[in-house]
Protein backbone atom coordinates (compact mmCIF):
# COMPACT_ATOMS: atom_id res chain seq x y z
CA UNK A 1 0.00 0.00 0.00
CA UNK A 2 1.01 3.46 -0.55
CA UNK A 3 0.13 6.17 2.18
CA UNK A 4 0.08 9.36 1.27
CA UNK A 5 0.44 11.18 4.87
CA UNK A 6 4.08 9.51 4.68
CA UNK A 7 4.32 9.89 0.53
CA UNK A 8 5.73 6.01 0.65
CA UNK A 9 4.85 2.39 0.48
CA UNK A 10 4.65 0.31 3.56
CA UNK A 11 3.06 -2.42 5.32
CA UNK A 12 3.06 -6.46 4.90
CA UNK A 13 3.95 -7.28 0.90
CA UNK A 14 4.21 -11.07 0.37
CA UNK A 15 6.84 -12.63 -1.34
CA UNK A 16 5.23 -14.72 -4.37
CA UNK A 17 6.50 -17.95 -5.40
CA UNK A 18 6.44 -18.72 -8.86
CA UNK A 19 4.23 -21.57 -9.56
CA UNK A 20 6.10 -24.58 -11.68
CA UNK A 21 4.78 -28.04 -13.31
CA UNK A 22 6.41 -30.97 -13.07
CA UNK A 23 8.53 -30.10 -16.44
CA UNK A 24 9.54 -27.07 -14.09
CA UNK A 25 7.40 -24.99 -16.99
CA UNK A 26 5.13 -21.74 -15.60
CA UNK A 27 1.46 -22.75 -14.49
CA UNK A 28 -0.36 -19.83 -14.45
CA UNK A 29 -3.61 -21.34 -12.95
CA UNK A 30 -2.30 -22.22 -10.16
CA UNK A 31 0.20 -19.19 -9.84
CA UNK A 32 -3.34 -16.73 -10.18
CA UNK A 33 -4.98 -19.02 -7.34
CA UNK A 34 -2.38 -18.31 -4.91
CA UNK A 35 -2.32 -14.53 -5.20
CA UNK A 36 -5.58 -13.87 -5.47
CA UNK A 37 -5.95 -16.00 -1.82
CA UNK A 38 -3.35 -13.71 -0.93
CA UNK A 39 -4.90 -10.72 -2.29
CA UNK A 40 -7.66 -11.96 -0.18
CA UNK A 41 -6.26 -12.25 3.31
CA UNK A 42 -6.02 -8.26 3.37
CA UNK A 43 -1.72 -8.34 2.65
CA UNK A 44 -1.04 -4.46 1.53
CA UNK A 45 0.57 -5.71 -1.70
CA UNK A 46 2.39 -8.43 -3.25
CA UNK A 47 5.47 -8.44 -5.37
CA UNK A 48 7.50 -10.61 -7.92
CA UNK A 49 10.89 -11.55 -8.59
CA UNK A 50 13.27 -11.59 -5.65
CA UNK A 51 14.93 -14.93 -4.85
CA UNK A 52 11.49 -16.18 -3.74
CA UNK A 53 10.37 -15.64 -6.99
CA UNK A 54 13.21 -16.52 -8.58
CA UNK A 55 13.80 -13.76 -11.28
CA UNK A 56 17.49 -15.69 -12.07
CA UNK A 57 15.63 -18.37 -13.79
CA UNK A 58 12.90 -16.84 -16.24
CA UNK A 59 13.63 -15.13 -19.32
CA UNK A 60 11.77 -12.40 -20.66
CA UNK A 61 8.81 -13.95 -21.88
CA UNK A 62 8.41 -15.66 -18.73
CA UNK A 63 8.76 -12.63 -16.55
CA UNK A 64 5.55 -11.19 -18.59
CA UNK A 65 3.72 -14.12 -18.69
CA UNK A 66 4.45 -14.29 -14.56
CA UNK A 67 4.07 -10.85 -14.05
CA UNK A 68 0.70 -10.08 -16.53
CA UNK A 69 -0.65 -12.65 -14.02
CA UNK A 70 0.34 -11.49 -11.06
CA UNK A 71 -0.86 -7.75 -12.16
CA UNK A 72 -4.14 -8.75 -13.56
CA UNK A 73 -4.83 -10.62 -10.76
CA UNK A 74 -4.17 -8.34 -7.99
CA UNK A 75 -5.30 -5.69 -9.89
CA UNK A 76 -8.91 -7.58 -9.78
CA UNK A 77 -8.32 -7.51 -5.97
CA UNK A 78 -7.51 -3.73 -5.88
CA UNK A 79 -4.26 -5.05 -4.30
CA UNK A 80 -1.06 -2.99 -5.81
CA UNK A 81 1.73 -4.86 -7.05
CA UNK A 82 5.49 -4.36 -7.01
CA UNK A 83 7.18 -6.10 -10.03
CA UNK A 84 10.68 -7.25 -9.52
CA UNK A 85 13.23 -6.23 -12.49
CA UNK A 86 16.65 -7.41 -11.04
CA UNK A 87 18.73 -8.77 -13.92
CA UNK A 88 22.37 -9.04 -15.04
CA UNK A 89 22.53 -6.09 -16.93
CA UNK A 90 21.29 -2.23 -17.18
CA UNK A 91 19.69 -2.96 -20.40
CA UNK A 92 17.52 -6.01 -19.38
CA UNK A 93 16.42 -4.36 -16.21
CA UNK A 94 15.64 -1.03 -18.24
CA UNK A 95 13.22 -3.92 -20.65
CA UNK A 96 11.73 -5.36 -17.55
CA UNK A 97 11.34 -2.05 -15.56
CA UNK A 98 9.32 -0.36 -19.07
CA UNK A 99 7.05 -3.16 -19.40
CA UNK A 100 6.29 -3.34 -15.61
CA UNK A 101 5.62 0.70 -16.07
CA UNK A 102 3.69 0.16 -19.32
CA UNK A 103 1.62 -2.17 -17.39
CA UNK A 104 0.26 -0.64 -14.60
CA UNK A 105 2.63 -1.91 -11.94
CA UNK A 106 2.62 0.45 -8.51
CA UNK A 107 6.32 0.18 -8.34
CA UNK A 108 9.35 -1.47 -9.47
CA UNK A 109 12.12 -3.61 -6.85
CA UNK A 110 15.06 -3.89 -8.23
CA UNK A 111 19.02 -4.83 -6.68
CA UNK A 112 22.33 -4.04 -8.45
CA UNK A 113 23.74 -6.04 -10.94
CA UNK A 114 25.12 -8.26 -9.03
CA UNK A 115 28.24 -10.65 -11.22
CA UNK A 116 30.56 -7.53 -10.70
CA UNK A 117 30.41 -4.79 -8.24
CA UNK A 118 29.94 -1.53 -9.02
CA UNK A 119 31.46 1.76 -8.22
CA UNK A 120 29.54 4.68 -6.87
CA UNK A 121 29.28 6.34 -10.63
CA UNK A 122 28.13 3.28 -12.48
CA UNK A 123 25.49 2.74 -9.12
CA UNK A 124 24.53 6.71 -10.19
CA UNK A 125 24.14 5.85 -13.97
CA UNK A 126 22.63 2.51 -13.40
CA UNK A 127 19.49 4.36 -11.68
CA UNK A 128 19.50 6.97 -13.64
CA UNK A 129 18.81 4.65 -16.41
CA UNK A 130 15.96 2.56 -14.90
CA UNK A 131 14.19 6.22 -13.13
CA UNK A 132 13.77 7.45 -17.04
CA UNK A 133 12.31 3.96 -17.67
CA UNK A 134 9.98 3.78 -14.28
CA UNK A 135 7.35 6.31 -15.75
CA UNK A 136 4.72 6.22 -12.60
CA UNK A 137 6.08 3.77 -10.83
CA UNK A 138 8.27 4.19 -7.32
CA UNK A 139 11.62 2.55 -7.37
CA UNK A 140 12.90 0.35 -4.28
CA UNK A 141 16.13 -0.99 -4.21
CA UNK A 142 16.73 -4.85 -2.83
CA UNK A 143 19.91 -3.76 -1.04
CA UNK A 144 21.05 -7.55 -1.00
CA UNK A 145 24.13 -8.56 -0.25
CA UNK A 146 24.61 -10.91 -3.33
CA UNK A 147 24.95 -7.30 -5.32
CA UNK A 148 28.38 -7.27 -3.56
CA UNK A 149 28.22 -3.93 -1.94
CA UNK A 150 26.06 -1.61 0.43
CA UNK A 151 24.44 1.93 -0.72
CA UNK A 152 25.27 4.55 1.90
CA UNK A 153 23.10 7.23 2.86
CA UNK A 154 25.23 9.55 1.21
CA UNK A 155 25.01 8.07 -2.48
CA UNK A 156 21.30 7.29 -1.48
CA UNK A 157 20.99 10.94 -1.55
CA UNK A 158 22.86 11.49 -4.80
CA UNK A 159 20.50 8.93 -6.39
CA UNK A 160 17.99 10.67 -5.38
CA UNK A 161 18.59 14.16 -6.83
CA UNK A 162 18.18 12.73 -10.00
CA UNK A 163 15.97 9.78 -9.62
CA UNK A 164 13.15 10.96 -7.17
CA UNK A 165 10.66 8.02 -7.83
CA UNK A 166 13.88 5.73 -5.72
CA UNK A 167 11.49 5.78 -2.46
CA UNK A 168 12.76 2.99 -0.28
CA UNK A 169 14.82 0.04 0.63
CA UNK A 170 14.37 -3.70 1.68
CA UNK A 171 17.66 -4.24 4.15
CA UNK A 172 19.07 -7.29 5.69
CA UNK A 173 18.20 -8.20 9.15
CA UNK A 174 21.99 -8.04 10.08
CA UNK A 175 21.62 -4.22 8.76
CA UNK A 176 18.78 -2.65 10.83
CA UNK A 177 21.33 -1.17 13.41
CA UNK A 178 22.02 1.42 9.91
CA UNK A 179 18.01 2.26 9.73
CA UNK A 180 18.11 5.22 11.45
CA UNK A 181 21.18 6.73 9.94
CA UNK A 182 19.18 6.16 6.44
CA UNK A 183 15.96 8.06 7.92
CA UNK A 184 17.96 11.01 9.07
CA UNK A 185 19.28 11.57 5.63
CA UNK A 186 16.15 10.10 3.76
CA UNK A 187 13.46 10.97 6.29
CA UNK A 188 10.47 10.17 3.83
CA UNK A 189 12.40 6.90 2.56
CA UNK A 190 10.64 3.25 3.26
CA UNK A 191 12.10 0.56 4.47
CA UNK A 192 11.57 -3.13 4.42
CA UNK A 193 12.68 -5.43 6.49
CA UNK A 194 11.82 -9.17 7.37
CA UNK A 195 9.63 -10.59 9.59
CA UNK A 196 12.12 -11.74 12.90
CA UNK A 197 13.20 -7.87 13.10
CA UNK A 198 10.32 -5.89 12.43
CA UNK A 199 9.18 -4.86 15.91
CA UNK A 200 12.63 -3.00 16.54
CA UNK A 201 12.49 -2.11 12.39
CA UNK A 202 9.86 -0.26 12.97
CA UNK A 203 10.45 1.34 16.57
CA UNK A 204 13.23 3.18 14.75
CA UNK A 205 11.28 4.02 11.53
CA UNK A 206 11.23 1.08 9.01
CA UNK A 207 7.52 0.89 7.30
CA UNK A 208 6.74 -2.69 7.18
CA UNK A 209 8.08 -6.47 5.83
CA UNK A 210 8.70 -7.78 2.70
CA UNK A 211 7.23 -11.33 4.19
CA UNK A 212 7.05 -15.02 3.16
CA UNK A 213 6.15 -15.91 6.80
CA UNK A 214 2.81 -14.31 5.58
CA UNK A 215 2.29 -17.19 3.42
CA UNK A 216 2.00 -19.50 6.28
CA UNK A 217 -0.81 -17.24 8.42
CA UNK A 218 -1.02 -14.23 6.88
CA UNK A 219 -3.38 -13.34 10.13
CA UNK A 220 -0.33 -13.70 12.25
CA UNK A 221 1.91 -11.37 10.14
CA UNK A 222 -0.84 -9.01 10.02
CA UNK A 223 -0.96 -8.76 13.64
CA UNK A 224 2.28 -8.82 14.40
CA UNK A 225 2.51 -5.51 11.86
CA UNK A 226 -0.14 -3.74 13.51
CA UNK A 227 0.90 -4.60 17.34
CA UNK A 228 3.70 -3.07 16.41
CA UNK A 229 2.60 -0.02 14.90
CA UNK A 230 -0.09 0.39 17.79
CA UNK A 231 2.62 -0.17 20.37
CA UNK A 232 1.76 -3.06 21.74
CA UNK A 233 5.06 -4.72 23.01
CA UNK A 234 3.74 -7.51 24.62
CA UNK A 235 1.73 -8.83 21.41
CA UNK A 236 4.77 -7.76 19.34
CA UNK A 237 7.63 -9.70 21.92
CA UNK A 238 5.57 -12.83 21.82
CA UNK A 239 5.22 -13.29 18.04
CA UNK A 240 8.24 -12.22 17.48
CA UNK A 241 9.49 -15.07 19.72
CA UNK A 242 7.83 -17.62 18.18
CA UNK A 243 8.57 -16.60 14.40
CA UNK A 244 12.32 -16.56 15.85
CA UNK A 245 12.14 -20.06 17.25
CA UNK A 246 10.58 -21.16 14.21
CA UNK A 247 13.25 -19.85 12.02
CA UNK A 248 16.24 -20.82 13.93
CA UNK A 249 14.76 -24.65 15.02
CA UNK A 250 12.97 -24.89 11.18
CA UNK A 251 15.30 -22.72 8.70
CA UNK A 252 19.22 -23.24 10.61
CA UNK A 253 19.80 -26.48 9.91
CA UNK A 254 18.22 -26.46 6.25
CA UNK A 255 20.40 -23.53 5.00
CA UNK A 256 23.42 -25.28 6.25
CA UNK A 257 22.14 -28.66 4.12
CA UNK A 258 22.63 -26.07 1.46
CA UNK A 259 19.04 -24.68 0.75
CA UNK A 260 18.47 -21.15 -0.36
CA UNK A 261 15.54 -18.83 0.13
CA UNK A 262 13.56 -19.95 -2.79
CA UNK A 263 12.90 -23.58 -1.37
CA UNK A 264 12.10 -22.32 2.03
CA UNK A 265 10.06 -19.52 0.79
CA UNK A 266 8.05 -22.50 -0.78
CA UNK A 267 7.70 -24.62 2.14
CA UNK A 268 6.54 -21.67 3.91
CA UNK A 269 4.00 -20.95 1.46
CA UNK A 270 3.37 -24.96 1.36
CA UNK A 271 2.64 -25.39 5.17
CA UNK A 272 -0.65 -23.06 4.18
CA UNK A 273 -3.28 -25.31 2.67
CA UNK A 274 -4.82 -22.99 0.60
CA UNK A 275 -1.13 -22.46 -1.08
CA UNK A 276 -0.51 -24.41 -4.60
CA UNK A 277 2.72 -23.11 -5.78
CA UNK A 278 4.67 -26.23 -5.03
CA UNK A 279 8.28 -27.11 -3.24
CA UNK A 280 9.73 -27.39 -6.46
CA UNK A 281 12.30 -24.95 -7.82
CA UNK A 282 14.07 -24.47 -10.89
CA UNK A 283 17.06 -25.88 -11.39
CA UNK A 284 19.96 -26.06 -10.18
CA UNK A 285 19.13 -25.40 -7.40
CA UNK A 286 17.95 -28.07 -5.03
CA UNK A 287 14.18 -28.02 -3.70
CA UNK A 288 12.76 -29.43 -0.62
CA UNK A 289 10.51 -32.69 -0.88
CA UNK A 290 7.02 -33.96 0.91
CA UNK A 291 8.97 -35.93 3.91
CA UNK A 292 10.47 -32.33 4.62
CA UNK A 293 6.99 -30.94 4.48
CA UNK A 294 5.99 -33.25 6.52
CA UNK A 295 8.26 -32.98 9.02
CA UNK A 296 7.86 -29.51 9.69
CA UNK A 297 4.56 -30.27 10.31
CA UNK A 298 4.65 -32.41 12.97
CA UNK A 299 7.75 -29.98 14.46
CA UNK A 300 4.65 -27.12 14.29
CA UNK A 301 2.06 -29.63 16.02
CA UNK A 302 4.53 -30.31 19.10
CA UNK A 303 6.07 -26.85 19.43
CA UNK A 304 3.61 -24.36 18.30
CA UNK A 305 0.35 -25.63 16.87
CA UNK A 306 -1.14 -21.52 16.57
CA UNK A 307 1.63 -20.77 13.42
CA UNK A 308 -0.71 -22.43 11.33
CA UNK A 309 -3.89 -21.68 13.02
CA UNK A 310 -5.98 -19.45 10.40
Amino acid sequence: MFDRTWNRPYGVWVAQPVAWDENEEFDPARYASDIAYMCSTGVHGVYSGGTTGEFYALDFEEFKATNAVMLKTAGAAGVPVQVGVTAASTKEVVRRTRWASDNGAAGVQVALPYWLEMGDDEVLEFFGDVGRTAGNAYIINYATARSKRTISPELYIRIRKYVPALSGCKLGSDRVDSITSYLEALPDFSIFVGETVLHEAMRLGAGGTYSSLVMTNPGLILSLFEACRNGDYEKVQTITERLKRFHDEIFGPLVRQGYWDSALDRLQAMLNPNMSCGLRCRRPYKSLGQNDLEQVRLWIAENDPEILRL
